[in-house]
């Protein structure tokens, strides 16, 4: 096990940030480790697909909040439904390797409300452009990975 191959990975799952895709963003996360759908492998089609990562809580009154978040290529960010912001790019290279490289930092307390509560990021992979070596079918998640880290804070 290397901490480019944590043991929670599932056999033949395609790792994330090692040395052959130097995605730097997740570093400023203490501990977080790059994810994306369980359901895929590194042989299926990885153009512009998608993944949902949702979580609901309660807090209390005077909620504030905030998510830092790097992404392969595209994410947004919605609490209770409403955008709160959004990074990397499935249309413009340089935008997409920033979301990769850099996390930013978005606010959630306007949107977050005393009671019940729901924050999802919905992650896009790049087209077949961003990927390397691939064919007229289009390129396997090997060739055109995926993957986003996030962590956040709140308090109230």
């Amino acid at each position: 096990m290397t901490a480019e191959n944590p043991p929670n990975c599932p056999s033949g799952a395609v790792i994330y940030d090692n040395p052959l895709t130097p995605w730097f963003g997740g570093r400023s996360i203490p501990n977080a480790l790059w994810i994306w759908r369980g359901d895929v492998s590194a042989t299926e089609l990885g153009d512009l697909q998608a993944a949902l990562f949702a979580k609901s809580f309660t807090i209390g009154a005077q909620p504030t909040g905030s998510i830092q978040i790097a992404v392969d290529d595209f994410a947004e960010v919605f609490v209770n439904g409403a955008s709160a912001g959004t990074t990397g790019s499935i249309t413009v290279y340089d935008t997409a390797s920033n979301g990769q490289n850099i996390a930013v930092t978005i606010d959630l307390t306007p949107l977050l409300v005393q009671g019940v509560n729901v924050i999802a990021v919905a992650a896009q992979n790049g087209p077949s452009s961003f990927g390397t070596d691939c064919g007229e079918q289009g390129c396997t998640y090997a060739q055109n990975p995926a993957g986003v880290v996030f962590a956040g804070s709140l308090s109230w």
